[in-house]
């Protein structure tokens, strides 16, 4: 019975990614459950923010083999960040990735060493400096198009 339940549910799993890989290739690319990343520093760190994104999402696509479509890229600056006591100038940079529950720990692991080294080489910012922290959206945790999934 057990051996059933867990059948359905990974054969459950393989074609819903299958059904979102087809949609956001037909939809033109973004779907609510695309894994995004969304990356937050502070106003003192000035860059080409199109340019370190782009760089971003060839590199991730590189390094994990996910289609570059499939994620979703986004860049915020907080006005002020005080880490570790004292006022923060130019670092750190924090990320949250948010991904969905096909990917694997060690897929996500990849991921997040690709972050942090290409917004190392784009920054300037010690990748010591790169804080990535992972979001994953269970069952019922997720609201899209108006819907608790």
């Amino acid at each position: 019975m057990m051996r059933a339940m867990l059948y359905q549910q990974v054969c459950s799993a393989v074609i819903l990614l299958f059904v979102m890989v087809g949609i956001a290739g037909a939809s033109g690319g973004f779907l609510p459950g695309d894994p995004m990343v969304r990356i937050t520093a502070t106003p003192a760190l000035v860059v080409d923010v199109d340019t370190v994104l782009d760089r971003l999402s060839r590199d991730v696509s590189r390094d994990s083999g996910l289609d570059p479509k499939l994620l979703t890229y986004y860049w915020q600056r907080f006005d002020a960040i005080n880490c570790m006591g004292k006022k923060a100038e130019g670092h750190p940079i924090f990320v949250d990735l948010y991904v969905p529950n096909f990917l694997m720990d060690a897929e996500v692991a990849v991921i997040m060493h690709s972050i942090a080294d290409s917004l190392a080489k784009s920054t300037g910012i010690d990748k010591k400096w790169v804080f990535v922290h992972t979001h994953t959206a269970k069952k019922g945790r997720v609201l899209l198009s108006g819907e608790v999934q």
